[in-house]
């Protein structure tokens, strides 16, 4: 299946589709949170939502509404005014959704919508999950606290892991073990951002985790 975006009577292809997925509750009742990035060679869509599953699996034939979801749902930055995400089958590594949808003007005087239609054949892929200290590599799940969130309209709440225990918070440097499996980092697999990696840091630990993140978040 190939995938397309029309919007204001010109379709372009897309490629590079992504459905990237955590857990997260709503008004207590336990879903995914979802984000999706798709892109053209003259335009880029993304979206965030959420929806009721125990499994990614059982979005597969779900719609979800977005309204009021402001910089989490826009093409080439235009906000969507309203927007309904149609989940055909998904499975573990890939998904298949149609999305259709009204965008705001780029020109703020006026109130003309433009109408979106896609088809979108993206990977899926499940947050990383966060279980250890950049520090010094003990595990930190036992630090993990409740994070409420407004994605895509919806206010969900997420159970966020520290990326530095208590004894390293305000000590560590650098990161120095994979958050994913706690394996010790060795030269050359830790790329800072500048000098400082409490601004933000790239890592491929020898076990194959790559993960992105700052010392401070």
């Amino acid at each position: 299946m190939g995938s397309y975006l029309r919007m204001g009577g010109e379709e372009v292809d897309l490629v590079g589709g992504r459905l990237l997925w955590q857990r997260g509750s709503c008004m207590g009742r336990g879903g995914i949170v979802f984000h999706l990035a798709a892109h053209g060679r003259r335009r880029m869509l993304h979206l965030s939502g959420w929806a009721p599953a125990e499994r990614v699996e059982d979005l597969t034939g779900q719609t979800v509404k977005l309204e009021a979801s402001g910089p989490d749902a826009a093409v080439d930055g235009r906000f969507f005014a309203t927007a309904a995400i149609r989940f055909g089958r998904v499975v573990e590594a890939r998904a298949i959704l149609s999305i259709d949808g009204e965008v705001e003007p780029m020109d703020l005087t006026s109130d003309s919508l433009s109408s979106v239609e896609a088809d979108v054949a993206c990977a899926v892929e499940g947050v990383a999950s966060r279980r250890f200290c950049l520090g010094c590599g003990r595990n930190v799940e036992q630090f993990a606290r409740d994070r409420d969130d407004y994605v895509g309209g919806y206010r969900v709440r997420v159970s966020v892991v520290p990326v530095l225990c208590p004894t390293c918070e305000g000590v560590a440097d650098a990161p120095r073990h994979c958050p994913v499996c706690g394996t010790a980092y060795v030269d050359g697999e830790v790329h800072t951002l500048g000098d400082d990696a409490s601004l933000g840091y790239t890592a491929t630990c020898s076990e194959g985790h790559t993960f992105s993140g700052q010392l401070t978040g």
